[in-house]
């Protein structure tokens, strides 16, 4: 805002201040001075139309708002992730004691995932079983049988 000067022309400056801010721009402080002035403004404004005021704040507010639900939100979604992988893993462990406890020799998988799974919770376990996959199986035993119907010839 432009300003009489002591000279008596405009030049941009404001007289009788002592800021050091830059022209056009306000101190911290100033800006938390200006806030005395809040409640009278919206006084003035639930005046001429209290159910359009109390509306609008409360969109403000959600407004203002919205940013600290979606963090809370993108905060549990992590929270499930973390305790779903904590659950998988916890699921394996019981799972390979429950094969160890079979006195089972070898374990079949198809899935790959699954196989480097137990692979894994078989050796935490100490006790490390041979993970095939059934196709390897039936190649096996399609050697085993020729081998041994070899020797029968």
């Amino acid at each position: 805002m432009l300003k009489q000067t002591d000279s008596g022309g405009q030049d941009g400056r404001e007289t009788g201040g002592t800021s050091n801010n830059p022209p056009g721009t306000t101190s911290f402080g100033e800006r938390i001075g200006a806030l005395k002035n809040i409640l009278p403004f919206v006084a003035m404004i639930w005046q001429t139309g209290p159910g359009l005021t109390a509306a609008l704040l409360v969109l403000r507010s959600a407004r203002a708002l919205l940013p600290i639900a979606t963090l809370y939100v993108g905060k549990l979604i992590v929270d499930r992730v973390h305790a779903r992988q904590n659950f998988g893993a916890e699921l394996g462990v019981r799972k390979a004691r429950n094969l160890r406890d079979t006195g089972a020799q070898a374990i079949a998988a198809a899935n790959p995932g699954c196989a480097a799974q137990l692979d894994r919770h078989f050796r935490d376990l100490g006790d490390p079983l041979p993970i095939y996959h059934p196709v390897e199986l039936v190649w096996r035993s399609i050697i085993a049988g020729a081998s041994n119907g070899a020797s029968h010839a």
